[in-house]
């Protein structure tokens, strides 16, 4: 059953006399692509592996840091991922036995479906379960394009406004930028063979007249830089952890309208977050160790144990939701018990719902509305991370004040004058050792900026903590959405139970005396 989740079968094909069966060969002359039918095998095993028993899993040594370690396409590539020809299956459909050398040894095990060994492995066309596709291709679009945006975020204000009046220069760019991406992945021959089409192309001066404006367009794409590292390996491990993502979310039923993967919300904060931890660890660090993790100053961890989906063991509310679904918090910290993931999916959506009602609760119910969702998406991500009217956080009483402004304008100039751009508060001629003001810099104080613009929050901010210079800049793209007017309609989603408070007196059960 779940080797057929979210999968699909397109037209019906008939073959006959077909002797061996070869994956490839067999089902490329039936319209699939070497990559589409490597795609689909990943997914199949993925399913395969994760639906295991535990004593099937032990037997394999197979577990949660398996998953998060292993690159299954690096895998496949190096040979000790194989399709054998099930002798049991008939034309026009054969399917295979998916073959794993775990060790690198060369011994393979047969990889069976855990639900039907009956069934085994055929390609089929994967469907699309989210905005982003499982497929190579299709995911790797999207991360060219949100380079392609990063990049652009970064460029003066006068510049992104002359690309927004010029679509068709902007997408020139954006092709530009994903053409020597797509260029540096080619292996040494597809990238002779590449330059040498562009030779003969750009030298055909009689059919395309004059070459040398066109060659130096083309030739700047191929063997310029924009600065970008790519590295295909990352990415493919970015899609085999996004298909793993949805066969968790499908083994606890989690897959609806507003599941894990089609929600704008969650997959902004998960993605941010990381994806899902069943052990604790340090967000700075590798140190898994309990010393590490259990160290206290003040009663405060002192490195912000974290579990799940980015909950904090240094959060009273997290650590309650957990302690009431039978979890020891040391315990959990020594590593002698894990996270069921359902679990870590109900206390992360009811920790959103708490943060989205602090936040309406205090900025009013505009801050709901449909037409304010990249708003409420940004500020969200925010409060989940450091959370809110705490010390910390990282909407304190300058982004506040920004907030509240946006919240009140009235034209999309204004909304994006509260915006701002993602830049220092400090010119660049009075910028000394940081860019940042309000920390440790003597000589800059906030009294010097008295109007505060959200992007410049975010970025000094990000200048004063780097690790999270990624996450903000997704914020601020989400803020610049939200001032041209996009939004979506999707809601924040909730479990179909009642939310607790964060506020521990809330929580104090009443007793009633008869």
């Amino acid at each position: 059953m779940m080797d057929l989740i979210g999968k699909f079968l397109v037209g019906v094909i008939i073959m006959s006399n077909v002797q061996q069966y070869d994956l490839f060969n067999h089902y490329g002359n039936l319209g699939y692509s070497k990559r589409q039918i490597e795609d689909d095998l990943i997914f199949t095993l993925q399913n395969r592996l994760r639906n295991m028993s535990n004593l099937q899993k032990d037997e394999y040594n197979i577990n949660e840091d398996f998953f998060n370690k292993t690159n299954l396409f690096d895998m496949y590539d190096s040979g000790r991922i194989r399709a054998s020809y099930d002798e049991r299956s008939t034309e026009p459909y054969p399917t295979y036995n998916l073959q794993v050398d775990f060790d690198g040894d060369g011994v393979f095990s047969t990889v069976p479906n855990p639900n039907n060994t009956q069934v085994n492995f055929r390609p089929m066309e994967s469907q699309s379960f989210a905005d982003d596709k499982f497929s190579r291709n299709d995911f790797m679009s999207n991360y060219f394009k949100n380079q392609y945006e990063t990049y652009k975020s970064a460029l003066p204000s006068s510049v992104r406004d002359y690309l927004n009046e010029n679509p068709w220069i902007d997408g020139m760019a954006e092709k530009t930028l994903e053409g020597h991406l797509r260029y540096v992945q080619l292996n040494k021959e597809g990238k002779d063979k590449l330059k040498g089409f562009m030779n003969e192309f750009t030298d055909q001066s009689n059919r395309v007249g004059s070459p040398s404006v066109f060659k130096k367009i083309v030739r700047t794409i191929f063997e310029g830089s924009f600065g970008f590292d790519i590295d295909p390996n990352r990415l493919e491990k970015q899609v085999q952890d996004l298909q793993g993502d949805f066969i968790k979310q499908a083994m606890y039923g989690q897959v609806n309208e507003n599941n894990f993967i089609r929600n704008p919300y969650l997959a902004h904060i998960y993605k941010n977050e990381g994806g899902f931890s069943n052990e604790v660890y340090d967000p700075m660090n590798k140190d898994r160790s309990y010393e590490h993790l259990s160290k206290k100053i003040n009663g405060k961890y002192v490195n912000d144990p974290t579990i799940g989906y980015g909950l904090s063991l240094n959060d009273e509310w997290v650590n309650k939701q957990l302690l009431n679904k039978g979890y020891d918090i040391d315990l959990l910290l020594k590593g002698e018990q894990k996270l069921n993931i359902n679990h870590g999916m109900e206390i992360s959506i009811n920790y959103m719902n708490v943060k989205k009602d602090e936040l309406v609760n205090f900025f009013g119910e505009d801050l709901n509305k449909p037409e304010n969702s990249y708003l409420m998406m940004s500020l969200l991500d925010l409060s989940y991370l450091s959370g809110f009217n705490n010390d910390g956080s990282f909407i304190g009483n300058r982004m506040k004040k920004a907030v509240k402004g946006a919240l009140a304008a009235t034209t999309t100039e204004e909304k994006k004058s509260f915006v701002g751009n993602f830049a220092s508060y400090i010119p660049e001629d009075l910028i000394e050792s940081k860019a940042y003001i309000g920390y440790d810099n003597k000589n800059q104080t906030y009294e010097m900026y008295s109007e505060p613009t959200l992007a410049q929050e975010l970025f000094n901010d990000s200048a004063r903590y780097g690790q999270y210079k990624g996450r903000f800049l997704s914020n601020f793209q989400l803020l610049e959405m939200w001032a041209e007017g996009r939004s979506t309609a999707s809601p924040v989603p909730v479990f179909e139970v009642e939310l607790p408070s964060l506020n521990r007196n809330d929580n104090i059960t009443v007793e009633t005396i008869e």
